[in-house]
């Protein structure tokens, strides 16, 4: 079978369980809005009892509840947790994975060059992301449609780029960890302590002025949904920094799986 396909195949399980918990999570957390929306005074003014800087950091200090786009602003933020968390586990395993298992063999009697199964490996791993992404923004929609009505389909398609870029960010992060000196069964816990260790470095840049520059290294910050949804645009520098960290990571794998001794 051709190792996309298969690679694909392999994944589908995984996949689906992983989107059915993202809408899921997402259509629990709409569900809500109704409730929110009828009096939204009471909770603006219940938020005027905290902190600024605590509604910097999770995103609520320009949200407006009564408002569908952003009620979902507020919530994509854990969505992005979620997505982050499947995208750097399939980045993490998805070269490795025949190693883990002892299959690697299967792989070796093939004529195939390295750079055959490494291309076919992280195309399989950008359609998996691309059908997530497409999946939540039709879910997405009609979420929305059934919560409020005149919903603009652009910024919510816009929110889910945002999504795929934070994707592709960690997927090309979790194709570095599986190429680190240490057993697959580790990689797990450093992607998602990389992961976790990133939203928590955001949170700390919008908490305080002078930590501001720790947003550079939280991909979850780089384009906030809030902000996002404000404004109809992403911020150009944070567009750079996922194209190079994306290609530089990709081509650093490449470069690093040739040469790698791989276990038997």
């Amino acid at each position: 079978m051709n190792l996309y396909l298969q690679e694909i195949k392999q994944n589908l399980r995984s996949l689906a369980i992983w989107i059915v918990c993202i809408v899921g999570l997402f259509a629990f957390s709409m569900a809500m809005f109704p409730t929110f929306s009828l009096n939204p005074k009471m909770l603006n003014d219940l938020m005027k009892a905290f902190p600024k800087e605590l509604l910097d950091a999770f995103g609520m200090s320009s949200a407006d509840f009564s408002k569908p786009l952003d009620y979902m602003a507020y919530m994509f933020q854990y969505i992005l947790i979620a997505v982050g968390a499947q995208s750097i586990l399939l980045g993490s395993s998805i070269v490795s994975r025949e190693e883990a298992d002892g299959t690697i063999e299967f792989l070796y009697a093939k004529p195939v060059t390295r750079t055959y199964i490494m291309t076919s490996k992280l195309l399989a791993g950008l359609t998996l992301m691309v059908l997530l992404n497409a999946v939540f923004l039709g879910a997405s929609l009609a979420v929305l449609n059934i919560v409020s009505t005149g919903v603009d389909t652009g910024t919510v398609a816009l929110l889910c780029l945002t999504m795929l870029l934070v994707q592709l960010m960690f997927f090309s992060a979790g194709l570095i960890v599986s190429m680190l000196p240490r057993r697959a069964r580790r990689f797990t816990s450093v992607s998602l302590g990389i992961l976790f260790a990133t939203y928590f470095l955001g949170i700390m840049s919008s908490v305080s002025e002078s930590l501001g520059g720790l947003r550079y290294v939280s991909p979850l910050k780089y384009f906030d949904p809030p902000q996002v949804v404000h404004t109809g645009a992403l911020e150009p520098v944070y567009l750079v920094i996922v194209a190079v960290f994306v290609i530089g990571s990709v081509a650093g794998s490449y470069a690093l799986y040739r040469r790698r001794d791989l276990s038997v």
